[in-house]
């Protein structure tokens, strides 16, 4: 009796630790210059669209960070995140207002939805922190938030519509989301089923952080 006693304890002390955890609060990421992520993107339906590549923290700004990215092709281009981490400038992907895959505070059980426009495409997506848990990715294993996500797409005139899924791992060890699976089918356009993963990082050690 007394070993079911300390066994029930012993339990209850796990889970306490548990709600503890999944109750605490993550602030927004504070990036220092010289912080440098490689990622790898794979495409299982479309192998020409893989692409490995680099982002680095140039410039701290009042809203955010600019980032330089280089690919294994040997092209750069400029990036801007805002103080969430979310893109809102990257080539020819201009988010408006922003895709909020990040909010911060973040904590498990938070939910959000997020309206914006992509080029001709109109995207509602509804997403929601589900669990904090450990993810496995080339660059090793992170303590990661779970974000799941589901939307629909819409084209201006309404002439082709669409739904899309993504689960994101963002682990604020990195300061990044180190994987993140995209699934969408739009009418009139190719399927996608996109899979990034962190597969190397560099954090800056010295410098102001944001």
């Amino acid at each position: 009796m007394k070993y079911f006693g300390r066994f029930l304890l012993a339990v209850f002390a796990v889970s306490l630790s548990m709600h503890s955890a999944c109750a605490e609060e993550t602030a927004a990421p504070r990036y220092r210059i010289g912080d440098a992520w490689s990622f790898v993107s794979v495409d299982a339906l479309s192998p020409a669209r893989n692409i490995r590549f680099t982002e680095t923290i140039t410039h701290r700004t009042p809203d955010g960070a600019d980032l330089r990215v280089d690919d294994a092709a040997g092209h750069t281009w400029q990036k801007a995140l805002d103080a969430d981490g979310n893109t809102v400038r990257s080539l020819n992907y201009l988010p408006n207002p922003t895709d909020r895959r990040l909010k911060f505070p973040m904590s498990v059980g938070m939910r959000w939805t997020v309206d914006y426009d992509l080029g001709p495409l109109h995207f509602t997506f509804n997403r929601q922190v589900v669990g904090f848990e450990e993810v496995q990715t080339r660059a090793g294993t992170f303590k990661a938030y779970r974000i799941e996500g589901s939307g629909t797409v819409k084209s201006a005139g309404q002439t082709s519509s669409g739904e899309v899924t993504e689960t994101s791992w963002y682990a604020p060890a990195a300061k990044r989301i180190v994987k993140d699976d995209w699934h969408s089918k739009i009418q009139d356009r190719l399927p996608a089923q996109v899979h990034i993963e962190l597969v190397q990082m560099l954090i800056a050690k010295s410098g102001e952080a944001r």
